[in-house]
Parts: structure tokens; C-alpha cells; sequence
């Protein structure tokens, strides 16, 4: 089950906001993995997951590319 927009924190939606820049799966895979490693704990790497789903169901419903 896909996680909804209304369903992020504010952190969760700055990482939405920059994962906004992708405009295809490859360049958002690329720049997840980037924060993920950038990522000092555990709750930013799941903030990074959940903006990467929302952001990923983005591209593929043709939203903001």
C-alpha cells in the first residue's frame, strides 16, 4: 500500500521536496541512495523511504515530472 502526501511529517515532506528534482525512477533511485548514505540515523533513512514511495508513485502517475 502506497503512503499518501497527507501521511508525511514535515521532515518526510522536505525530503519529498527535493526528491521532486527527479524526473525519472533511475535519477530518483540515484538521488535516494544519496541522502540514504548522507543519512545519520535510522528515522532519516525512513523519512528518505517514505518520500521516496510518495515521490515514486508521483512519476509513475505522470505528477510533477
Amino acid at each position: 500500500m502506497r503512503i499518501k502526501l497527507e501521511q508525511l511529517n514535515e521532515e518526510e515532506m522536505d525530503y519529498l521536496f527535493k526528491l521532486r528534482k527527479a524526473r525519472t525512477l533511475d535519477t530518483l533511485e540515484l538521488m535516494t541512495e544519496k541522502l540514504e548514505r548522507e543519512a545519520t540515523t535510522s528515522a532519516q533513512e525512513a523519512s528518505i523511504c517514505r518520500a521516496f514511495d510518495v515521490r515514486e508513485g508521483e512519476i509513475e502517475q505522470g505528477k510533477y515530472v
